[in-house]
């Protein structure tokens, strides 16, 4: 199983380092993961200009920053883990950019999706993904605006629902980087 982990620094999360501690020192043991440390002033956010799709198909225009690694990963990878703060119930801005940019691998086509009207995906598969959200004070709506939104986002991207794990204690740290990886083993 090859896995992308993406995970967030520099942010204002008191969590923020002791998770991405553990992240280098739980899934360095194999080839099987690529770590991709995310900081927002390395990836621009989406102009919106339809270039992935019509002057440069499957690639955004913007290729000059990380996006350039981080958007083949989502096809070319059977896991995706997203490492992110939750700011109000949502991915933080630096994520949400890596998210918005990884429109390339869909198609300007529609399709009817969970009896919605969705893009046509650009290729075969695209990756699962596994959600480590994390945050000190999360309130249940924060939680549940958050699980909505990436089962949103999975719809749009043609896969199934992610998995969410909730991080809002140092301590809680190992154990559920230990469920991530044996879920990512188990398949």
């Amino acid at each position: 199983m090859s896995t992308t982990i993406l995970y967030e620094t520099l942010n204002d999360s008191t969590l923020s380092s002791p998770i991405n501690y553990a992240l280098r020192q739980t899934f360095t043991d194999s080839s099987n993961y690529s770590l991709i440390e995310i900081i927002k002033d390395q990836i621009k956010p989406c102009i919106g200009c339809f270039g992935c799709w019509l002057k440069n198909p499957g690639h955004c225009i913007l290729n000059e920053d990380l996006i350039s690694q981080t958007t083949p990963s989502f096809a070319q990878s059977d896991y995706i883990v997203l490492v992110s703060p939750i700011y109000y119930g949502c991915y933080s801005a630096t994520m949400k950019r890596v998210i918005d940019r990884s429109i390339p691998n869909l198609l300007p086509f529609f399709r009817k999706y969970k009896n919605e009207i969705h893009h046509e995906i650009r290729y075969k598969k695209l990756a699962n993904q596994i959600i480590l959200a994390y945050g000190e004070d999360l309130s249940p709506n924060e939680k549940d605006t958050f699980t909505k939104l990436t089962k949103a986002n999975a719809t749009n991207f043609g896969i199934p629902d992610p998995i969410v794990y909730f991080c809002s204690q140092v301590e809680e740290i190992p154990s559920i980087l230990e469920k991530i990886k044996k879920h990512i083993q188990m398949d």
